[in-house]
């Protein structure tokens, strides 16, 4: 113990300020001493071995103290380095009460040199990879000092990146994010409903392209992959896909009662399986479902026309709207006309009238808009100007009306000369008016 008092005491006469904040040797413990006097002064155990042969006991006393200046002379060197970032320079700062001379240090098999001066030195490393560092710093000597080494600990951390969100474009369901980075190349990515979306960083710039999302508010965060040289890092980013526009495309039509017919519209966006309702004066005729091109076809009944009636009246086709798409609703002037009709076989008569003749008769066709017959249908004759006889189409479309002897007389048709007949169908709920002229030619 009162050598190891002596060797605390010489060593703190001769190390400088500087190196006592690194190497504090008043916190050494004597376990401590002891190991440093072992590891330095055992190279020189055969030597002082072989100094002390055939002394006396004063004089190996000598010796001792003798072995104490020299360790003395052999303080190990000592450095201070901070931890540092990639891509900085490392700066190894050594120092030691040894004479000037070389130091090193070797690191992945690359050696790099300094100088020791005045008791200071410094090692300089240029561009290492990140990761964490252990070697030797050695001195090499000089006349008065044996070489010696130190072990330097050190990390080259990875550097912080940064992760900026410079556009974020939405176009229906799909979002383009645009990205730019503080770090090297790598690969950017982001998790949305459990779906990971990535994009590539190159040269600090890069894309992530998102598609299929249904209309909602989104709140995620971007990720910088780790690399290398630079840590993982990132962003919130907040958007909100809308519901798509829709839009209904249709036009006027005209209709006649007592056909079935069709009505179309195209519904935007052009896609298969939208639900359209048609609604005609008020009230829901059908719905249709859009085919691959958008159009929806719904089937007009001459019992639906004939329930609404003739006249116009506004066809409303309506899209209710859905999880992704927003409502829509077209209005359109539907115009539903009777049908037309018409007589034909309308024949002028000649009668030579006798006493003996005791009737004569007077036909008409009734046909509508397409020369198909109507049966069923009343038409009305007036004969003369006179009298009007009411007559039911059978079911060839014709009216037939017999004047017997007392209605020609009525119509007073006795007489030679020419008698004027008109014979007349009236309008109904599906059917248009028609009319039609006749002669009655009496000869006697």
């Amino acid at each position: 113990n009162e050598d190891i008092n002596i060797i605390k005491k010489e060593i703190k006469k001769i190390i400088t300020e500087d190196i006592e904040k690194f190497y504090e040797i008043n916190t050494l413990t004597t376990e401590n001493i002891c190991f440093i006097i072992n590891n330095y002064i055992k190279i020189w155990d055969y030597n002082l071995n072989k100094e002390k042969e055939n002394n006396n006991e004063d004089d190996n006393k000598i010796i001792e103290k003798n072995i104490i200046e020299r360790f003395i002379k052999i303080l190990p060197i000592n450095y201070f380095i901070y931890d540092i970032k990639y891509g900085e320079t490392v700066f190894i700062n050594v120092s030691s009460d040894c004479e000037d001379g070389d130091i090193y240090i070797t690191i992945n098999n690359q050696t790099y040199n300094g100088y020791l001066h005045n008791g200071k030195g410094q090692i300089i490393i240029p561009n290492l990879e990140s990761c964490h560092y252990e070697a030797n710093v050695t001195y090499n000597g000089s006349t008065n000092y044996n070489s010696c080494i130190n072990t330097v600990n050190f990390n080259v951390k990875k550097k912080d990146s940064t992760l900026i969100i410079s556009n974020v474009e939405i176009s229906n369901q799909n979002v383009l994010i645009t990205v730019f980075t503080t770090g090297e190349d790598s690969v950017v990515s982001i998790t949305i409903n459990n779906n990971t979306y990535i994009g590539n960083i190159v040269n600090y710039t890069g894309v992530i392209n998102i598609t299929g999302l249904k209309p909602n508010y989104y709140k995620a965060n971007l990720t910088y992959a780790e690399t290398n040289h630079y840590k993982s890092s990132s962003t919130p980013v907040n958007f909100t896909i809308n519901k798509q526009p829709t839009s209904i495309i249709a036009s006027t039509a005209t209709y006649t009662l007592n056909y079935d017919n069709t009505y179309k519209v195209t519904f935007n966006p052009k896609l298969a399986g939208f639900n359209l309702t048609f609604s005609l004066n008020g009230k829901i005729v059908t719905a249709a479902i859009t085919d691959s091109s958008g159009v929806a076809s719904i089937k007009l009944t001459k019992n639906q026309l004939k329930s609404v009636g003739a006249g116009k009246h506004n066809m409303i086709v309506s899209f209710a709207g859905d999880d992704e798409y927003l409502a829509s609703n077209v209005t359109k002037t539907i115009t539903i006309n009777k049908e037309a009709t018409k007589f034909i076989n309308v024949k002028s008569v000649k009668k030579y009238y006798k006493r003996t003749d005791k009737s004569m008769q007077l036909t008409a066709t009734l046909k509508n808009s397409k020369n198909k017959v109507i049966k069923g249908q009343w038409v009305y004759f007036k004969v003369n100007n006179k009298n009007t006889y009411k007559i039911k189409t059978n079911s060839n479309g014709v009216a037939k009306l017999t004047l017997n002897a007392a209605k020609i007389k009525a119509c007073k048709l006795n007489k030679k000369g020419n008698y004027k007949f008109t014979v007349s169908y009236k309008t109904t709920a599906t059917n248009k008016q028609a009319s039609s002229k006749g002669t009655i030619k009496v000869l006697n």
